[in-house]
């Protein structure tokens, strides 16, 4: 796990990524890389997420975010993306200000603790804090992940709409 590098994706890195993306549909997983399933091609996608990178907080949909993948000898190993504030309420009860996935085939290795290290450094260059972070109760990997990184459990939470137990984190950075 040598030579990990997060950074925002680039144009070179489409047909990595269309191959990362395929990686979670292959493993029947419902997770959905930086929501690229509503992108009808890698270039707009692209665009759209550099624009979410510099949204105020003048927004009133969106929030500005920063998406990052994490690339070890060229192949990407996993995706995150960093809210840069959580004023919006389900963001705040819910998500928190960071998401991440790893590929399937790479779990359970220590990329997903070493991902998060690096984004919590990019929290603090943005100037925050503090950050939350929430994850299922049953996904024991990511409760590892967060711990690892100094995250305090503050509570679990029923989440009716999805029939979940959220365990909401706060990290001091």
């Amino acid at each position: 796990m040598e030579n990990l590098i997060l950074r925002f994706p680039t144009l070179e890195d489409k047909d990595n990524w269309l191959k990362y993306y395929r990686s979670f549909k292959k493993s029947n997983s419902d997770s959905d890389p930086l929501n690229y399933s509503k992108y009808k091609n890698y270039e707009k996608f692209l665009i759209d997420i550099g624009k979410q990178e510099c949204l105020t907080k003048k927004a009133k949909k969106n929030i500005a975010t920063s998406s990052y993948i994490l690339l070890e000898k060229g192949n990407i190993i996993g995706h995150i993306f960093i809210h840069h504030y959580i004023d919006l309420s389900i963001l705040k009860d819910y998500e928190g200000h960071i998401g991440y996935g790893i590929k399937p085939q790479e779990r359970n290795k220590g990329y997903g603790t070493k991902m998060l290290s690096l984004a919590l450094d990019k929290c603090h260059d943005l100037g925050l804090k503090e950050v939350y972070i929430s994850c299922d109760k049953n996904n024991i990997s990511s409760s590892k992940v967060i711990e690892k990184n100094n995250g305090k459990l503050l509570e679990e939470v029923y989440i009716p709409e999805e029939n979940i137990i959220l365990k909401k984190y706060k990290i001091v950075l």
